[in-house]
C-alpha cells in the first residue's frame, strides 16, 4: 500500500456498480479509477456468453498490478436473482434457515458458489446481514434470532 499513489489507493476501496454490458467501458473504468472491482447488476446480466466475456473483461482490466480485481453480483436468491437469466433460480436465504442439515446448506451454497466462479465471478455480495420486518421477507436467515 506505501507504494501506491493517492489516486490508487483511494480507487482500492471502491466498487461501484455497472448496469450494461460494455465490457470495455467496464475495463477502462477499473482502470483508470484504480477500482477495487465492480459490482455487476440486472443490466449487465445477459446470457452466459455474454456474462464469461464481460467478466473476463474486467478481469483483464489492470494487468499491471499486483492483485485481482473483484467481480461481484449480489446473488441473494428469492427476489434478488441476478443471475438467474443464466444459472437459473437461487432459493431465498431464509429457505436455508428453515433447513436444519447445514451438510446440504453448505453443499448448496457450494455449488452456487461454483456456477458463479465459472461465470467468472470473484465475490459474492450475499447473504445481507438484513432482518424480517414484514412477513413476505425472505432476505435474512429467520424471522427472528435463535
Amino acid at each position: 500500500a506505501q507504494d501506491l499513489t493517492l489516486e490508487e489507493a483511494a480507487g482500492q476501496v471502491l466498487m461501484p456498480d455497472i448496469s450494461d454490458q460494455k465490457g470495455g467501458a467496464a475495463a477502462d473504468l477499473v482502470r483508470s479509477r484504480h477500482l477495487a472491482g465492480l459490482i455487476l447488476m440486472g443490466g449487465a446480466i445477459g446470457d452466459e456468453a455474454s456474462v464469461k466475456a464481460l467478466t473476463a473483461a474486467i478481469a483483464a482490466a489492470d494487468p499491471e498490478r499486483d492483485w485481482p480485481v473483484l467481480i461481484s453480483t449480489d446473488e441473494e436468491g428469492g427476489t434478488v436473482q441476478r443471475l438467474a437469466p443464466v444459472i437459473g433460480e437461487v432459493s431465498a436465504f431464509m429457505a436455508a434457515g428453515a433447513n436444519a442439515n447445514s451438510d446440504q446448506i453448505r453443499a448448496y451454497y457450494q455449488g452456487l458458489g461454483a456456477q458463479m466462479s465459472a461465470l467468472g465471478f470473484t465475490m459474492d455480495a450475499a447473504p445481507v446481514a438484513d432482518v424480517t420486518i414484514r412477513p413476505e421477507s425472505t432476505r435474512s436467515f429467520a424471522p427472528a434470532p435463535p
